[in-house]
């Protein structure tokens, strides 16, 4: 009798055991569709913005801005230039399209310059900040997409010997990420970065750059060694 009553319980137990063991694996499974529909996605497609007559207006106004610094300027000399919201989403238009940084100066790329039908990122400069949206690829093949779609906004800064973001909010997808995290990412970037040409020609042109409290941009940069890269482009 009584060893019938031990087994009665003990099989009651397991039961109840096994019983929590599938709610869990229901739960874990329900978090990890949550999960996925709130991080994962198909490949997010971003037009470039219209190289039309207002942006070629704003660009030549930054460079009637530059020439006159570029043109009188010394080896050692250091000069700044102020660039407004506008201004920097023009540029960022340009690199968009395919076109690059000495391409401001010349007149015979801009009817050759290609137009990309879709990119995996958009940066804006708006309110002070960029608002930068990219996607990652994670190879993972699924019915929801295999890419996370990730939005940060951030201050950008750029010292004599550094260059950052300061992170104000991240998200991938519908879910908040750290502010932290995503900067310790950024960093990693930055310094992988540091070894391309094109990171490389940049930091020998720019001394500092931040954000003014009016919105703009201060970029203090050496118009000698900027002369010399359009000099060299224009010229090849």
């Amino acid at each position: 009798m009584g060893s019938s009553k031990g087994k009665s319980k003990s099989s009651g137990l397991t039961g109840f055991i096994a019983k929590m063991l599938l709610v869990v694996a229901g739960m874990l499974l329900l978090f990890i569709l949550i999960l996925a529909f709130a991080v994962l996605s198909s490949q997010p497609k971003f037009k470039p913005g219209n190289l039309n007559s207002n942006q070629f207006t704003l660009q030549s106004r930054i460079i009637n801005r530059l020439l006159a610094d570029i043109m009188k300027s010394q080896n050692s000399d250091v000069s700044q230039i102020e660039l407004s919201e506008e201004e920097v989403n023009s540029i960022f238009t340009m690199l968009e399209n395919g076109s690059k940084l000495t391409d401001f100066f010349s007149a015979k790329d801009r009817d050759n310059t290609e137009i990309r039908p879709s990119q995996n990122y958009k940066i804006l400069f708006q309110n002070k900040k960029l608002i930068i949206d990219f996607a990652v690829d994670t190879k993972f093949s699924n019915p929801l997409g295999s890419y996370i779609w990730l939005n940060i906004h951030g201050t950008p800064e750029i010292t004599e010997t550094d260059a950052w973001l300061n992170v104000q909010s991240a998200s991938a997808g519908a879910m908040p990420l750290p502010k932290d995290i995503t900067a310790t990412i950024i960093r990693m970037l930055l310094d992988k970065y540091k070894n391309e040409q094109y990171y490389k020609i940049a930091r020998e042109i720019i001394v500092k750059a931040n954000v003014t409290p009016e919105g703009k941009i201060l970029l203090v940069y050496r118009p000698n060694t900027l002369r010399r890269l359009v000099f060299k482009n224009l010229f090849l």
